[in-house]
């Protein structure tokens, strides 16, 4: 609880009252057990079909988020990584709150923890979700109503909503419960390419095992859900992206049901759009010309030592990926 009072706190100042600190925590704490109104469901089987990029990180996931925010029918914000937090905000508080102080809680966590989308909660999204009838009310409708509320704060025009967060890969169970007729795209890359990248492109590198260990437990999560719903998930290789990006292409939008076009390889008016991502460092190389040139690289130019300080964490993921031993 006191993370969620803590994100409403923080997000007061967004709306610029007191009384939100006022309406929202003291009502919540005061009133919570009190009150009787009906639960809010995760979703009405809404016609909402989104779709998810996933991954370990530095596997592509960025890269294919350019090449389908080309779409004319397309937009994708940037990464959200609020929502288990949300969710589980959600579930706990659903059956004790009124929708709009339930709404509030959610839209404070989003906005202050995912500091790229908004500057500030917007008022006329913060209405529009208060403003939903009771019929209408679900967790999947507040996301629909964010992420769409964000490609019009962002002056795009778009049919269809993706996330490109490649944490999201440990939650799609939870997804998948919010969002029945979701997809996944599960970005793949050379785990040793992927460990080398962590390490010495990004400014958040913590060690070659712990980057090991979250390429691993991508990788697991991906088989184990695919298993699952075979029907709602697709691999994609980063290296044969790199090397055969429209016929790649053409299987993703298919899969996701976005129309292809040759445009959504060439085209670079559009990058805009993506300003968070061209603001990060790491992010560079994604807006030039798909090259091959990454394939092999944390291959060729890891130490010996961090290839065998990581074979221990790697080696058998790496196997069962078709990927060759690390020598």
């Amino acid at each position: 609880m006191g993370t969620v009072y803590d994100a409403i706190k923080e997000g007061a100042r967004y709306f610029g009252k007191d009384e939100l600190l006022r309406s929202v925590v003291a009502r919540a704490r005061r009133m919570g057990r009190l009150l009787t109104t009906p639960t809010v469901p995760l979703h009405r089987e809404e016609s909402i079909e989104p779709f998810f990029i996933v991954g370990s990180g530095r596997c592509g996931t960025t890269l294919l988020r350019r090449l389908l925010q080309a779409s004319p029918d397309v937009h994708i914000p940037p990464e959200n990584w609020t929502f288990e937090g949300c969710l589980k905000t959600f579930r706990a508080h659903r059956a004790s709150l009124p929708w709009r102080l339930l709404a509030d809680l959610l839209l404070c966590r989003h906005v202050v923890e995912n500091h790229r989308w908004f500057e500030g909660v917007p008022a006329e999204l913060r209405s529009t979700i208060h403003q939903l009838e009771k019929h209408e009310r679900s967790l999947a409708r507040f996301y629909d109503e964010v992420y769409r509320y964000h490609g019009r704060y962002r002056d795009a025009t778009f049919e269809r909503w993706g996330d490109k967060t490649p944490i999201n890969g440990q939650k799609m169970e939870a997804l998948l419960a919010v969002f029945p007729n979701a997809r996944f795209v599960h970005m793949l890359r050379d785990g040793v390419d992927v460990v080398h990248s962590m390490n010495t492109e990004m400014v958040c590198a913590t060690s070659v095992v712990s980057s090991a260990k979250t390429w691993t437990r991508a990788v697991t999560a991906a088989h184990t859900f695919a298993e699952r719903h075979p029907d709602r998930l697709l691999t994609v290789r980063y290296e044969r992206m790199c090397r055969s990006p429209e016929e790649v292409l053409r299987e993703v939008c298919t899969f996701i049901d976005v129309p292809y076009s040759s445009r959504l390889i060439t085209r670079d008016d559009h990058h805009g759009e993506m300003q968070e991502a061209r603001s990060v460092p790491h992010y560079s190389g994604v807006f030039g010309e798909i090259s091959t040139d990454p394939i092999g690289k944390g291959r060729k130019n890891m130490s010996r030592e961090d290839k065998a300080t990581i074979r221990p964490h790697i080696s058998d993921a790496l196997r069962s990926e078709g990927y060759d031993p690390i020598h």
